[in-house]
Parts: structure tokens; C-alpha cells; sequence
């Protein structure tokens, strides 16, 4: 059950989902979380003071695309809480289609508590509900998926077997490109094999498979990015990325391989960098009409411009912030 809040937010979703809703660059589906930044480095134990932001990486992908001039709508649930309406406003803020995301009665917003080693390292403590678990088919919005230059998804949108089956159903009614950004996740979303199992599984219908280089040695065994990309790519991937922080990323389809090297920055927190170039990338591919892979040097420059919104990423407190500098160097 969908429950609306106030009348003026449901009336400027309704007119965000008139205007652009057959004309998405992403349709994101994904979680929801409010994240808690905390005022100073240490362990959790030692805090006096947190700043709240909004995120969950699919939801900071969507604000990415949005940032970088693009458009996102998210199909997703929240707790029907003040948390659950303070994310939405913000994500709304951001210029995301958020009339797809329902608020649940009875449940409440999932809390990610972040703290900060003094390299800017992260570590996460997650309280509250788990309204999206219980995402299922029922909840998506098939005409957005099929008009949608391409659909995003991580490994939390896999955790639950409804939820997995609607992301099966997502991927097949696509028509733009289908991309996978799975991240790590809690140990309370399910069995890691089973889920590690889905994500291999995905990875065969992806044309965009992005990963990290320590989820490229748990998901595909292999803990050299330059050889995991090949790996994801006999998994069935059309481009296959493999993120390795200050050392860049690496990118390899059916005809090129490559390396880039990520740009020198002050690293102050690392929370969202995944998330910013996932972010870039989407928005780089999705220039183009054609869900094809673009040939070098096209696809270089992408992968270039996503390096530089992760590195953007980490010289700022939480994985939301005002747009990135990155814009001034638009992928070609």
C-alpha cells in the first residue's frame, strides 16, 4: 500500500513524473537509507554528534545522475516515519522522480550510522527497519522501465527472494542498458552465498557490470582487477569496471581493455565514491540513444570522467554533497 504525505509534495511529484516520465536516463532501483555522519574520527563508542545525510548507494547514484544534469526516477520503499519523509524531501531536492517510491505504514527508515578512521575509511552500524526487503513486483513501474535509458540495480535490491524476482522481471522488460553496481551488504539481508550466487547470476544479463576491486575478489574469485573485468565478462557483461580507489579503474568489453588512472585528491571521507563514479559512468553512457557500448576513445573518456567524480567524492564529508566539479569536464 502506497501511502502519500502532504498534498503539495504529491502534487510536484505528480507533475516531475508528467513531464519526464517516458524520458528517464535512469530508472534506479534500489534502497533508501538515511546515512549518520559523525562530527569527528574514531570508533562509534567515542561520538558526541552526528550530521544527518541521505543514502543507501542506489539512492546516491540517482542523485549523482541528477547532479550531473541528467534524470532519475527510483523505484523504491520507505518507512512511514520522519526519517522516511526527510529522505524523500531531500532526494526530491535533488531533482529525482520519487512518485515511485512508497511510504510503508508500520515500518520504519533503515539507519546507517558511519564512522571514520583518520585515513577517512569507513565503517557502517545498521539500525532500524528494512522497508525495501519486501520490494516486489507489485511495486514496479514497467512503462518507466521500458522508456528508461537504463535501469540500475545493486546486490540489495537481490536480498529477498521477491525482490530478486521483481529485479528479473526489470531485466527482461528493459530496453535501455541494464547495469549492476553490487556493493557489499549487511549481514542481516541474508545469506551470503545465496546472494553472491544472484549476483554472478546477474552479472550474465548486465551490459554494464561495476564493481569494486575487493567485490571483484569476493563475487568472482579474483583479486587482480585487470583480470576480474575479464572474469565479468565471460560472465556474459558487454563492459565490465573494476574500481581500485587512488589507483583508478580498470574497463575491459569484447574489443578493448584499459586502465585509468584516478586523479590525485585530499581524501577526507570515502563514504559515496563508489556510488559518484557508478553516478558518472550511467550519465557518460546514457548521452547516446543507442544502448550500445561506445568504442575508444569515447568510452575512455567516460570511464575518465567517472574516475574524476569518485575522486570529487572523497574530499567531502558524506556521499551527498552539491554537485561535483567534476561537471565542468563533461564526458565527450
Amino acid at each position: 500500500m502506497i501511502i502519500h504525505h502532504h498534498s503539495a509534495t504529491r502534487v510536484l511529484v505528480s507533475i516531475i513524473s508528467l513531464v519526464t516520465m517516458s524520458a528517464f536516463d535512469a530508472c534506479v532501483i534500489g534502497e533508501i537509507l538515511i546515512d549518520l555522519l559523525p562530527t569527528r574520527r574514531g570508533p562509534l563508542h567515542t561520538m558526541r554528534g552526528f550530521e544527518i545525510h541521505s543514502g543507501g548507494a542506489p539512492a546516491n547514484v540517482a542523485v549523482g545522475i541528477c547532479q550531473f544534469g541528467g534524470t532519475a526516477a527510483m523505484i523504491s520503499r520507505l518507512g512511514q516515519d520522519e526519517f522516511g519523509r526527510l529522505a524523500l524531501d531531500r532526494l526530491m531536492a535533488n531533482g529525482i522522480d520519487c512518485s515511485r517510491v512508497s511510504l510503508m505504514p508500520d515500518e520504519q527508515t533503515s539507519l546507517c550510522f558511519i564512522t571514520l578512521d583518520q585515513s577517512g575509511e569507513r565503517s557502517f552500524t545498521h539500525r532500524g527497519g528494512d522497508p525495501f526487503g519486501a520490494l516486489s513486483k507489485a511495486d514496479l513501474d514497467m512503462d518507466v522501465i521500458k522508456g528508461s535509458r537504463a535501469i540500475v540495480f545493486s546486490c540489495g535490491a537481490l536480498r529477498s527472494t521477491a525482490s530478486y524476482a521483481a529485479v528479473k522481471q526489470a531485466v527482461a522488460g528493459a530496453t535501455g542498458l541494464i547495469c549492476c553496481d553490487p556493493g557489499g551488504f549487511p549481514r542481516a539481508w541474508g545469506v551470503r552465498e545465496e546472494i553472491h550466487e544472484r549476483i554472478v547470476e546477474v552479472a550474465s544479463q548486465c551490459h554494464i557490470f561495476k564493481c569494486s576491486k575487493d567485490e571483484g575478489a569476493l563475487y568472482f574469485g579474483e583479486a587482480q582487477p585487470q583480470m576480474a573485468v575479464q572474469k565479468i565478462l565471460n560472465r556474459g557483461a558487454r563492459l565490465a569496471v573494476v574500481t581500485d580507489g587512488e589507483n583508478g579503474a580498470y574497463y575491459a568489453t569484447r574489443k578493448q581493455s584499459g586502465h585509468v588512472a584516478a586523479p590525485e585528491v585530499t581524501v577526507v571521507d570515502t563514504t559515496g565514491a563508489g556510488d559518484a563514479f557508478m553516478a558518472g559512468l550511467i550519465f557518460g553512457l546514457t548521452r547516446d540513444e543507442s544502448p550500445e557500448i561506445p568504442d575508444e576513445p569515447h568510452l575512455r573518456s567516460i570511464i575518465s570522467f567517472a574516475c574524476r567524480a569518485g575522486a570529487d567524492a572523497v574530499t567531502q564529508l558524506g556521499a551527498v554533497n552539491e554537485p561535483p566539479s567534476a561537471t565542468g569536464t563533461r564526458p565527450l
